[in-house]
């Protein structure tokens, strides 16, 4: 076992965190509020480890940690973008992959706090989601049919932290430590990371996307981001094409006979598949 944070270790296979003395959880798994277990496995544990849903390979879970004095956070995820995913309000799919995390903060966090965190560690995996551009249509996805959460701190810390939310260091951490883990697990599930992503959004392969300019690259992205907020309604598009127009320009390069941010789009496209 290895020292993750103050109060927590983990073993080499990361399956197994092990509570260095008693720590209070808030679960979406088998408990609401528990004091009683004395770890979290991701495979078949002892009757005193809680156990909690693997997705996909066990060695594609991973986690992130981040200290700023005397806060440390650690996110530990599970996690598998694919037919599990979809946007809240819709019908349910059925689909046996989902997301998993578990969340360790080295202060004591009542209740209520917990609860909190677990807020913004749904906001977070939404990130990600929003980030690899997953969705369907003009139906971006927000989360996962099944999508677990546990949060576990120690009981007799002699620090207690309550602000979980955006507005706080510790929400920052949680945040961050979610969105890193979460996505590097996907990635060893799997799923492709963002730039292959948009590569494939490009009708370019890795190799050719990764030899063009940068600048051109990234003007493309922005592009194809400026035209989905057309179709989703968000802008209009005459506003949409005056501001891209600026972006082209703003880097030396010419567009003849656009009218639309469609025609721009295009006509970009073929500059890099030259």
């Amino acid at each position: 076992m290895t020292e993750l944070i103050r109060g927590f270790e983990i073993s080499e296979d990361l399956c197994t965190i092990r509570f260095k003395g008693k720590a209070d959880v808030c679960s979406t798994v088998g408990c609401a509020y528990s004091d009683r277990f004395e770890g979290i496995s991701f495979s078949e544990g002892a009757p005193d480890v809680l156990e909690v849903p693997c997705f996909g390979d066990p060695s594609s879970i991973r986690y992130t940690v981040l200290k700023k004095g005397e806060t440390e956070v650690a996110a530990v995820a599970s996690a598998v973008f694919s037919d599990n995913l979809m946007r809240a309000g819709e019908e349910c799919k059925e689909s046996g992959n989902g997301i998993c995390v578990v969340i360790l903060i080295s202060a004591r966090l009542p209740q209520h706090s917990a609860a909190r965190a677990m807020v913004t560690a749904t906001e977070a995996v939404t990130a990600v989601l929003r980030e690899f551009d997953l969705g369907t249509g003009c139906s971006p996805f927000t989360g996962s049919k099944i999508q677990e959460f546990v949060i576990a701190s120690p009981h007799d810390s002699p620090i207690t932290l309550t602000g979980t939310g955006k507005h706080s260091k510790l929400g920052e951490f949680i945040g961050r430590t979610v969105m890193d883990s979460v996505r590097d697990s996907a990635v060893a599930n799997g799923m492709k990371d963002y730039p292959e992503i948009l590569f494939d959004r490009l009708g370019l392969g890795s190799e050719k996307g990764k030899s063009c300019d940068p600048e051109t690259l990234i003007l493309f992205s922005s592009l194809l981001h400026l035209r989905d907020e057309v179709v989703w309604g968000f802008i209009q598009e005459d506003a949409a094409f005056r501001a891209a127009s600026a972006m082209v320009e703003g880097l030396g390069k010419e567009i003849c006979g656009a009218s639309t941010i469609t025609d721009i789009c295009k006509s970009i496209e073929g500059e890099m598949s030259r």
